[in-house]
């Protein structure tokens, strides 16, 4: 899938914590809180308690399925 935020550089930083956190796991970018419940629950608790991760949360935009690269770039308008 392809992640879309809004935020451009001011991101960075975030990113990069990101990409350094140990079992990160992309359903704590995307999904509603409500839903990190069972084998999900630590989950959110980062979601909420970790400072780059409520940054990104808060400019995540959408999340586009790749299901062949035609329809790829025709869901991101390219």
């Amino acid at each position: 899938a392809t992640y879309i935020f809004d935020g451009g550089g001011d991101l960075l930083e975030d990113f990069q914590s990101l990409l350094a956190a140990p079992h990160f796991s992309r359903e704590a970018l995307y999904l509603p809180v409500e839903r990190l419940t069972g084998d999900r629950a630590g989950l959110a608790v980062a979601a909420r308690e970790l400072p780059f991760l409520t940054r990104l949360r808060a400019a995540f935009a959408s999340r586009v399925i790749h299901r062949g690269f035609d329809g790829w770039k025709s869901s991101l308008g390219l």
